[in-house]
Order: structure tokens, then C-alpha cells, then sequence
């Protein structure tokens, strides 16, 4: 689900057989059931895939939700090993530690923070389902006044073999352990595809609603790094944010369609004889003539109301049957008086049932034909419905009256159509890989607030429209199991981002060496782009700029080594970025009331030069017997940490035992550990919903150095999973900060249930 999956359950539903008919004292008997009914299993078998936004190419997903590992941090907003930043509630937004994790900014930046709800066609997962498949998930801690719960539902069926459709829904609550940080965010999906072999379409609507709360954090720090200091001890909830009644507000839908159109041949499939047919003896063949033979004989010779030898008179259908009872023995006995006459007809009738059979086929795609429509509309909002810190900003707003109980909106919309042709892959001796060429045309809206005429009860409006063309081609190799490889090319050739050029290429080499398999993969992109839209412009109260900015260059190589047996994997990469654009905050001017100097204002900066970032990660599981150990060490580099900054190590560790219980319960129980060095780390700005670099010629706040230790029991039995989690077993003081003045949330138990139906 913006990621739930699913993998095949292998045990069988419903109940066993039933025994014999018993006394009563006696057990297993069927006394009392209704033996009249069958009891029947239920398939569970399924198979899943993602599919390619540009042109609709499926892609195999292996992933099985009845295992517990992991589970446990599966609703985590931090991610499964931690690897992001957030503000501490459940649903807040997020940045990737590694930033070879970070994708490149979009258009639409206000949802981009929220990938683990945000749901789009490349993350969803299609199902082909042998019975309708149901997944039911539920998270849960804290109380009322600080839990935080999560629903979510994946429904999928099929039509008949080629067709199938389902649902996704997902409700995130998080009232937040400090004041005035909740989140609510509700999101569902519906799609629907069929794979025919002419024709394929996969078709998907997607709505989400997300309101989340700014306290813009607490007041300070000493709250959390010293409460010694504090005549009292101080809960969560006594600690004083600076915001008290601001919100950010995502409305967002997505609608997709990809088809295509397949042209290709029929292929004869061959068939081993011990499966062919096998030709009738000549005793069936001769029941066939004679029922043909006679029949028409009776016909012609007996119509409706004629005249029988004993002067009668009898309907068609009653004469034709006193001919055939007439002439059965007559016509077999002369036949087989006369064996060359015989032989002949034998032969001729097995000839007429050898041209009846129809040898197997399967439909071969040469080419297809390919659209995708891709239509995503946005409407970001920013609500006050109270006062304002009067010392939080030095200048007024950039236009209505105050900063008191206002609104600020924008909204952007993009409608692409793509249309391919794709000589498919593996259609002939020579058709190693599929080549696709495609066009595309892409309508960008975008409405901001005008400054000039605006007042409480007129509103003015600016519009941007922006129309792009691009072409572009692939060739990729995606069967067999040795190499695989795609390399392609998009150039954008008429609008605004004229010039812009994206190159990716990757491969992956497979070795099987004795009975453990070699994993080479290897990446490599060169992008040319414009900066976002809201880079270049954005209006708001609190927020201001149209800017001009130069294209954005990035070059990246990135491999990845991995080991099956001894579970290592070893990932490598290094990016070079000229004029990298980024947010970043600044002084306002004088410094805020409380005297910290702390900036408060955000900009678009852009670095002219070159920034190289440098990444290694390694990760190394160990098990040994019921005892398992999960490790993954990263460390990078960034060549400008005022710009670009990144903690140096990110560490995460998982030991945990794993033990099956009565054959039919899986347990494991563990501890694990997210711990990144000191740095200073990204701030987060509540008037733009999105993180900013801090200003390096103020006070800066540096965060890690604490380690976040959370204990686990999960457990599996059939279709049923679950955990208890008890989060920072191990807290106190220190620098324990998500980002600049936003606590790591305070210790609690969380648990979750996740159940799959097949019926």
C-alpha cells in the first residue's frame, strides 16, 4: 500500500477433512455437521508487479507480507532501518539521510516530504489473484491525548484471468506526544487493468487529503538537553512551542492511464508426444460414419409423411429413424465384406479427425503501440487561526493586513500524454533487447497570490501556464537471469525547460559461483535541468521570490555489489552537483525576541560551483542459529557542508532471536539502534512544509550523537502478524533531536495487527 505488498501464503484455508462417523463418547466423529456439504480449500496463489510511469512496462515484485520481520517498524515514518529525518509524529514530513536516497525535486515540492503515504502509479501494487484478496492492517500507541493510530486496507480481485481491479485505503491520526503537532491524512486509491494479448490497460484515480499541525518547536532546547535546570520535571506536554494555531493543508489526486496495443504472431507451441492427442481406433471412427452415413441416407430417402412398407404413414423424424435401424447392420456388414473398400474409409475418416485438431498457439508481441496519460493536481494551503509570536518575523507581510487568523493557497496542475512504440524484447533469435522511441507533451498550471490589489474581501491572482515537448528512447534488457541492463535518453525540446536532458543507464550482472550467487549492479545518470516551478516562484504572507535560476547539473555513478549467502552488500557511490538550488533558511534581521539570533526567514539559494558527495554503505546480516544480527554502516562526504550538509556516519543494528513455536508460531524478539554522528542538520521552515538548510553565518544547532533504541517482539502464525514495541527503552538526556528544536518523541508502547483474507 504509497507501500503495502503482498507475497504468496502456502498453507491452506478453511477446515480438514471430516473423520469418520464415531459414538459419541468417541472423538473425531461427524456428529452435529452437516455432512451433506463439501468443504473446499481456498487458493491463495497470487502474483504481483509495479508498473513504469513513462510507457506502462510491468515489472516483477517479490514481496511477501506473512513474514514478521521488520514488521515492527513497517508504520514507522523514519523508515524500516531509520534511514530519514522527521519531526517526530507519526505522518510528519521527512528527508532521506543518505543523499543518494533523495530524489530531485519536482514541480509539485508540498507533497514530496510525504513518499511513505503519497501513493503514485510507479509505487502501486498490481495483483492477478486466483481469489479475492483482502489485507487489514492496524497501529496503535499512546492515549488519547497523545496516540497515534493507523488504518489501512488492500483489496485486489480478478474479473477472469486477464482482468482484475482493487482498492487501497489509508487514515493516519497523530495527536503527537508535544503540543499542537497533530496529523491527519486520509488517502485512497482505486485501479484496474486487464492484460490481454492485444490489448493492455492499467488504469488508477488516487485522492489524499493531509492536514498537519506547526508548532515551528519547542521554545528551548534546555527543555530537553537540561531539565535539571527547571525547578520541576517537565512532560512533553508542559513544554511551550512557538506555534499554537498554524496548519499546512495537501489536497491531492492523481489519475493514470497506460495501454497498449500489441501486434505480433501466433507461434505453435511444441508439444511432447507423450502429451499429443491420441488418434480413435477404427471402431470409434466407423460409430461417427455410421451416425453421418445413415442419417443423410435416411433423409433422402424417407421425407415428412411418406408412405412406410406396412402403408403407415409416420412423421420425418420417425422414418428416419426406421432407416437407421434398417440399414445400421446392412451397411457395416457390407462394408467390411469388402476390405479394401473399408480400409479406405477408415483412412479417410482419420484423416477428416487429424485435420479437426488444433495444435496449441501462443501469441508472440513484435511491437506495441503505447499512451500514457499522467494528470496530478495539487492544492497546498497554509492556515493561522489565531495570533502570530509578534517577534518571530522582522517585517511585515508580504501582503494582506496582519499575520492574524489568514490563509495562504496555491495550487499546480500537470497533464502529460506520452505516446511509444516499442519493439518488444525477445521476440525473435536476434531481439536480445527492447528498443522504445516516444514523444511527449506535458500542460503545467499554477496559481499563486498577486500582491497588488489584494484585501481582505478581494482576492488577485497570478497564473502560470507552461506547455513542454520532449522525445526520448530506451533500450533495455529485462529477461534471462545473467544480465540485465536499460540505458535511455529525453530531451525536452519546445517550452520553458528547453535544453533540459535526462541520461540514466544500469545494469546488473548475476554469477552463480558453486551454490551462492555474485550481484553486480552498476547506475549511472546525467541530468540538465530547470530548477522546481516553486524555486523560481512562490508567493505568501511569510514567503516571497520570483527568482531566474540557471539549470541544475548532476552527474552520479553508483554501484552496488551483494553476496546471497553471506548476506553482504556492499554500495558505493559518488555524485557531482553544479548549481545545486536549495532552501535555505535566514536571519530576518534583528534577532528574535528571545535574543537566540536564530533565522527565520527562507530563500532560494543556488551554489555556482561543483559539490562532490562521496557514499559508502555496507550492510552485513549474521545468523547463527536463532540468533540473527543485522548491521548497515554508511558513511559520506559532502565536499560543502554549508550547503550540502550530511552527518558523516549513519549506524543502524538489529540483534534479535528467531524461534517457531508449535510448528505454527513464528516469534522473534530483538532490540535495535539508529545513531548518526553530529552535524547540522537540516531545519524544517512550517511556513513552506519543507526542510531548509540552516544559515551559516547565524547560530546554528547541531543534532546526533544520540542513539534511539527501541525493543520488539513480533510474531506470525497463518495469515496473522503482529508486534509490541516499546520505543526508546533506553532514552535520557542529550542531544536527542530530530532536527533543529524538534525532540525525538518520549518513550512509549506502540503494537500492530496485520491480517490477510482469501475469499
Amino acid at each position: 500500500m504509497g507501500g503495502v505488498g503482498f507475497g504468496t501464503n502456502t498453507g491452506l484455508s478453511g477446515l480438514g477433512g471430516l473423520g469418520s462417523m464415531g459414538s459419541n463418547s468417541g472423538g473425531g466423529g461427524t456428529w452435529g455437521r452437516d455432512t451433506s456439504k463439501v468443504e473446499k480449500s481456498v487458493p491463495t496463489e497470487f502474483h504481483q508487479w509495479r508498473i513504469g510511469e513513462r510507457l506502462g512496462e510491468r515489472m516483477a515484485e517479490e514481496y511477501n507480507d506473512t513474514l514478521p520481520h521488520g514488521f515492527q517498524n513497517y508504520d514507522g515514518t523514519d523508515g524500516l532501518a531509520g534511514g530519514y529525518m522527521i519531526l517526530g509524529n507519526l505522518g510528519s514530513p521527512r528527508y532521506a539521510v543518505n543523499f543518494l536516497d533523495r530524489p530531485q525535486a519536482g514541480d509539485l515540492i508540498f507533497i514530496e516530504p510525504y513518499d511513505f503515504f503519497h501513493t503514485t502509479p510507479g509505487n502501486l501494487l498490481w495483483t492477478n489473484t486466483k481469489s479475492p484478496l483482502t489485507n487489514l492492517q492496524y497501529h496503535k500507541s499512546g492515549t488519547r491525548t497523545n496516540g497515534q493510530d493507523r488504518f489501512r486496507a488492500y483489496f485486489a480481485s480478478n474479473v477472469n484471468k486477464e482482468t482484475g481491479l482493487g482498492f487501497k485505503i489509508d487514515y493516519l491520526y497523530g495527536r503527537g506526544y508535544y503540543n499542537n503537532q497533530a496529523n491527519s491524512q486520509f488517502g485512497g486509491t482505486v485501479f484496474g487493468y486487464h492484460l490481454g494479448e492485444r490489448y493492455e490497460v492499467h488504469a488508477m484515480g488516487s485522492w489524499e487529503h493531509m492536514k498537519m499541525s506547526e508548532n515551528g518547536g519547542v521554545t528551548d532546547d534546555a527543555y530537553i538537553t537540561d531539565p535539571e535546570s527547571f525547578a520541576r520535571k517537565v512532560g512533553s506536554r508542559d513544554i511551550p512551542t512557538v506555534f499554537s494555531s498554524l496548519y499546512n493543508r495537501n489536497d491531492h489526486q492523481t489519475y493514470f492511464l497506460t495501454q497498449r496495443f500489441n501486434l505480433g504472431r501466433y507461434d505453435e507451441i511444441e508439444v511432447p508426444d507423450s502429451l499429443k492427442p491420441v488418434a480413435p481406433g477404427d471402431d470409434v471412427l466407423l460409430r461417427r460414419w455410421k451416425v453421418e452415413l445413415i442419417d443423410s441416407l435416411a433423409g433422402v430417402m424417407m421425407g415428412d409423411g411418406e408412405e412406410l412398407s406396412d402403408g403407415e404413414s409416420e412423421p420425418g423424424e420417425r422414418g428416419r429413424d426406421y432407416w437407421t435401424r434398417t440399414l445400421r447392420d446392412s451397411l457395416v456388414t457390407a462394408l467390411r465384406a469388402d476390405s479394401v473398400r473399408y480400409g479406405a474409409v477408415v483412412d479417410s475418416l482419420r484423416g477428416v479427425w487429424a485435420g479437426e485438431q488444433v495444435s496449441p498457439r501462443v501469441f508472440v508481441p513484435i511491437s506495441s503501440i503505447v499512451h500514457t496519460l499522467d494528470v496530478r493536481r495539487l492544492s497546498h494551503s497554509l492556515y493561522n487561526r489565531g495570533s502570530m509570536p509578534s517577534d518571530y518575523f522582522s517585517h511585515e507581510p508580504y501582503y494582506g493586513g496582519s499575520w492574524d487568523s489568514f490563509r495562504d493557497i496555491t495550487s499546480g496542475m500537470s497533464v502529460k500524454n506520452t505516446i511509444g512504440l516499442e519493439l518488444r524484447e525477445g521476440w525473435g533469435k536476434w531481439a536480445k533487447a527492447g528498443i522504445s522511441l516516444f514523444a511527449a507533451h506535458e500542460f503545467d498550471s499554477y496559481t499563486l497570490p498577486d500582491s497588488v490589489g489584494w484585501t481582505d474581501s478581494t482576492s488577485v491572482w497570478n497564473y502560470y501556464r507552461e506547455n513542454h515537448i520532449s522525445v526520448g528512447g530506451e533500450v533495455a534488457k529485462r529477461l534471462g537471469r545473467t544480465l540485465h541492463y536499460r540505458a535511455g535518453l529525453e530531451t525536452w525540446l519546445i517550452g520553458p525547460d528547453a535544453g533540459d536532458m535526462d541520461v540514466h543507464a544500469e545494469g546488473d550482472l548475476n554469477v552463480r559461483l558453486g551454490g551462492d550467487t555474485l550481484r553486480v549492479i552498476a547506475k549511472a545518470s546525467f541530468t540538465n535541468k530547470e530548477v522546481p516551478f516553486y524555486y523560481e516562484h512562490y508567493h505568501s504572507r511569510g514567503r516571497w521570490w520570483d527568482n531566474d535560476r540557471s539549470k541544475e547539473r548532476r552527474t552520479r555513478l553508483e554501484g552496488v555489489l551483494s553476496v546471497d549467502r553471506t548476506h553482504t552488500r556492499l554500495r558505493v557511490g559518488v555524485e557531482n552537483l553544479k548549481n545545486y538550488a536549495y532552501l535555505g533558511m535566514k536571519q530576518t534581521g534583528a534577532a528574535d525576541g528571545a535574543g537566540s539570533g536564530y533565522p527565520r526567514d527562507v530563500v532560494v539559494g543556488q551554489h555556482g560551483g561543483n559539490i562532490q558527495v562521496l557514499s559508502a554503505e555496507l550492510r552485513q546480516d549474521l545468523h547463527l542459529g536463532f540468533f540473527h544480527l543485522e548491521n548497515s554502516v554508511m558513511w559520506q562526504h559532502s565536499s560543502d557542508a554549508d550547503v550540502l550538509p550530511l552527518p558523516t556516519l549513519y549506524v543502524y543494528t538489529n540483534p534479535y532471536v528467531k524461534v517457531l513455536l508449535a510448528k505454527v508460531l513464528t516469534v522473534e524478539v530483538g532490540a535495535d539502534m539508529r545513531f548518526w554522528t553530529k552535524y547540522y542538520g537540516m531545519d524544517y521552515d512550517p511556513f513552506l512544509n519543507q526542510f531548509a538548510i540552516q544559515d551559516a553565518s547565524a547560530e546554528r544547532v547541531k543534532i546526533g550523537g544520540y542513539p534511539i533504541m527501541h525493543a520488539y517482539a513480533n510474531f506470525a502464525i497463518k495469515r496473522v502478524r503482529g508486534y509490541i514495541q516499546y520505543t526508546r527503552f533506553a532514552g535520557g538526556n542529550g542531544n536527542a533531536f530530530w532536527a533543529p528544536h524538534y525532540p525525538i518523541d518520549p518513550s512509549g508502547l506502540h503494537f500492530g495487527v496485520s491480517w490477510n483474507f482469501y475469499d
